[in-house]
């Protein structure tokens, strides 16, 4: 033991010397003996949940959950709630609902009245599916991506492929300095 501790570098005969003096006198060091006995058998319990097969819930499965336990804490069953809303859609005040087209007016639901600009009709949808006017590019990201996806259905529904295409261009936003 004395050869191997001659022929170690500086850094090697300290860590030699601290390890002989933790085992000589341990009162000296920073190492304490458990608070508790350590369960030897079986596997631990995060291995097992590690293993599962159970998927994780998806981001609407959270909050349909916590919809469900909010109601639960109100004491509010579904079927109240359905009665509920044909009430108050029934009670609302719509404004502007005269302006629109008597045959579509049983079927809206809310008018919202943003600033006038060439993106309103986008930030009216945006505003009504409640992530807000400013979300706007996204509801035409989400139209340029089902114009593309069923092209085929849409371009006999527009009168052909080419006016087709002059939709789908139009929902591309260009820089102000290609304007």
């Amino acid at each position: 033991m004395l050869n191997i501790f001659k022929e170690v570098d500086i850094v090697g005969k300290v860590t030699i010397k601290q390890k002989l003096l933790d085992i000589v006198c341990p009162s000296m060091t920073s190492m304490l003996p458990l608070m508790s006995k350590i369960k030897m058998k079986g596997a631990p319990k995060s291995h097992r949940s590690k293993k599962s097969t159970k998927r994780d819930p998806s981001y609407f499965e959270h909050v349909e959950a916590f919809i469900e336990t909010s109601r639960q804490e109100k004491g509010v069953t579904k079927t109240e709630n359905k009665l509920k809303a044909k009430c108050v859609i029934q009670e609302k005040i719509i404004p502007m609902l005269e302006q629109f087209n008597p045959i579509f007016q049983p079927y809206i639901v809310d008018v919202v009245d943003v600033v006038v600009d060439g993106h309103c009709g986008y930030k009216c949808i945006a505003a009504l599916l409640g992530i807000g006017e400013e979300s706007w590019p996204l509801i035409i990201h989400d139209l340029y991506k089902e114009l593309s996806q069923w092209r085929d259905q849409y371009a006999t529904l527009v009168g052909g492929y080419d006016r087709l295409e002059e939709l789908r261009n139009s929902l591309l936003v260009h820089s102000p300095s290609e304007v």
